[in-house]
């Protein structure tokens, strides 16, 4: 049996260091100390020694997992890889989750609901691509899958229209064709659903003057007919690549035609 001759408070807020029998043995939390009743004069064996160190490392595991939380939503995954980099062992990190989620401080399915939330609100990702982030942070598809019913038709129609705007506006120079392509690749690349791409592009059409979209063409053409103009089949390759771009047939048809 060894005694407890001092408990002497340290410079960190609720932490305290213990002395047996005269000399420094280790240091416990506020929460150990009151859990175990520790005092001065008492007496305690390596049974109750090696409890009071387990319960340390298990309360200095629960503060890294609340220092963690402090900063934003985790999941259970992300939650427990963080304390195993830490190197936590996985008892205690089941441990730590367990009495986490008990007190409602983690939940997949309020981590899911908030992701999709804020994801909704700041975000012009579609459904999809929410779904494959969530996945990336280890959350299980149940909650996935629940947590994307928050993403109703209706706001998936109304952010998907502002990404084909967005989109539009920065190919406004570009071909009528060439701009709905970007449109329509962009929100699939976004991860919307094929009848909300379709819904978007009949609400945003590209606007595009005729003649602006021709004069675009022989600026386009000219350059283009630089670099084919002494290729074999130059014309040929001329009339793809600008068929590539997005240009009307009956355009470029007119354009090279043109050509001397």
């Amino acid at each position: 049996m060894a005694k407890i001759t001092k408990i002497s408070t340290q410079r960190r807020k609720e932490r305290y260091n213990i002395f047996l029998d005269g000399q420094y043995a280790f240091p416990v939390s506020e929460a150990v100390l009151i859990k175990y009743r520790l005092a001065k004069g008492q007496e305690i064996d390596q049974a109750t020694i090696a409890q009071l160190q387990a319960a340390e490392y298990q309360t200095k595991a629960y503060n890294r997992a609340l220092d963690y939380l402090s900063y934003q939503l985790r999941s259970v995954q992300e939650l427990s890889d963080h304390l195993r980099d830490l190197d936590f062992d996985q008892e205690v990190i089941a441990q730590v989750v367990d009495q986490l989620k008990s007190l409602n401080y983690l939940d997949d399915q309020e981590y899911a609901n908030s992701f999709v939330r804020s994801a909704i609100k700041i975000s012009l990702d579609g459904p999809q691509k929410i779904k494959i982030k969530l996945k990336r942070k280890k959350v299980p598809a149940p909650q996935i899958e629940l947590a994307l019913e928050l993403f109703t038709p209706q706001l998936m129609l109304t952010n998907a229209v502002k990404l084909a705007q967005k989109v539009q506006k920065q190919a406004q120079r570009q071909p009528q064709k060439a701009q709905q392509s970007k449109m329509r690749l962009r929100l699939q690349t976004a991860g919307y659903p094929a009848e909300i791409i379709s819904q978007a592009l009949e609400q945003v059409r590209p606007v595009v003057n005729p003649q602006e979209e021709y004069e675009l063409l022989q600026a386009t053409g000219q350059k283009l007919w630089r670099r084919y103009q002494h290729q074999i089949n130059g014309r040929q390759k001329l009339y793809a690549a600008l068929a590539r771009r997005g240009f009307k047939v009956d355009d470029i048809h007119n354009f090279t035609q043109e050509l001397n």
